[in-house]
């Protein structure tokens, strides 16, 4: 997963998702967190030919592929509190 994670990104509300995700377990949140982080690089890989973590143009398209997906996943959850939970 990319090493500069800021833990204090807000995860924006999706409406068309009503999941409730009080029940998410570890391995559950881990998973999230490795298929958005999969799902990003891979964005980025069709976009540019490759990932180049050091990009700032790399990046941006990473993070907003990368919220994105945790949003669709995750609505009720915020970054920080599915880090924590992966680390429990």
């Amino acid at each position: 997963m990319n090493s500069s994670i800021c833990c204090c990104i807000p995860l924006p509300k999706v409406l068309s998702v009503a999941a409730d995700n009080a029940g998410m377990n570890k391995i559950q949140a881990q998973t999230l967190l490795e298929s958005a982080d999969a799902a990003a690089m891979a964005d980025v890989s069709t976009k540019y030919g490759y990932y180049d973590p050091d990009s700032k143009e790399h990046g941006d398209v990473y993070w907003r592929t990368f919220i994105h997906k945790l949003a669709q996943q995750a609505p009720h959850m915020k970054l920080p509190d599915l880090m924590e939970l992966t680390h429990s």
